[in-house]
């Protein structure tokens, strides 16, 4: 074979090559392809696989899994209050309308980097409109702790309404961060740190004046009872008195000379068992006489 006849060849095989490639595209499962004649979407192909097309028709190819989107910049709202919060969130959509989503951001783009790009800065607007509108209509406190669950609800329904139109669906919206821009931060923090204060005195306070209270009621119930005590030991005491004297009475009563033996008895026990003191008398004295006699001294 001549060399003409090897170079045509050639150029016939690099015509059908460049044909076959123009005319065949393949799509993954994560893409949806778009086919365009003159910039002009003609049909969207979804299934994985080879597909065929025009040789003078461009695809794009856009993915259709679920995407997230970060807030670049922290986002300044004023609260119904007008007190100032800088706000970080962050999205998560799918785009559910690849053509839609292609005609809406095709503007200086011509691959998917592009009209991702696009797409966020289009969602980034909304996502900070949305912010603003829902937390400016509660307070700080609302946003930190008591509403967070329900106002990133309302701000995903919110966007819903507004990406629709993008051929784009909002999956969630969560905000990260809450908090007070740096150059008012220190001073909102010091207010704070003084209410908190006022708030602790106040509750230190109260809590003195109960417990005062409270030792009160106890010092008084205290006496109540000892009071009540006494009185109480009193009475069985002048009972057991009274048992005694009538008890002696009638001992005195049935032998006298037994009972004045007994009280000398006890006399002795007193003055003898202490050990405290010392007692100069006669063995002749009167105290003595049971010491001397058991009658007493009567013989």
């Amino acid at each position: 074979m001549s060399a003409n006849k090897l170079v045509g060849l050639g150029l016939i095989l690099l015509v059908i090559f460049v044909v076959v490639d123009r005319c065949i595209f393949v799509v993954k499962e994560t893409e949806t392809a778009i086919t365009l004649v003159f910039g002009e979407p003609k049909s969207v192909e979804d299934k994985a696989g080879l597909h065929f097309k025009v040789p003078i028709a461009n695809v794009v190819k856009i993915d259709k899994r679920i995407l997230e989107y970060d807030l670049d910049r922290d986002v300044e709202i004023s609260d119904v209050r007008q007190e100032r919060l800088t706000v970080d969130a962050f999205t998560r959509y799918r785009i559910t309308d690849p053509q839609l989503y292609y005609e809406s951001f095709k503007s200086g783009a011509n691959n998917w980097a592009g009209f991702k790009q696009n797409g966020q800065n289009g969602i980034e607007q909304v996502m900070r409109n949305a912010l603003r509108q829902t937390l400016g209509e509660v307070t700080i406190e609302d946003i930190v702790t008591n509403l967070r669950a329900e106002l990133m609800t309302l701000i995903e329904t919110r966007m819903q309404a507004e990406v629709r139109k993008f051929g784009v669906e909002i999956i969630d919206v969560k905000i990260r961060k809450a908090d007070y821009p740096e150059d008012i931060a220190e001073t909102v923090y010091d207010q704070m740190r003084a209410k908190r204060q006022e708030i602790a005195q106040k509750i230190r306070s109260e809590g003195a004046r109960d417990s005062t209270e409270i030792r009160a009621t106890a010092e008084r119930r205290r006496a109540e009872i000892l009071a009540d005590a006494n009185r109480k030991s009193l009475e069985v005491r002048g009972d057991a008195d009274a048992t005694r004297n009538a008890v002696f009475n009638e001992a005195y009563n049935r032998d006298p000379e037994f009972f004045a033996f007994y009280r000398s008895l006890q006399a002795y026990e007193e003055a003898l068992l202490k050990g405290e003191t010392t007692i100069l008398l006669s063995p002749e004295s009167e105290f003595f006489r049971y010491f001397n006699s058991l009658d007493g001294g009567r013989n």
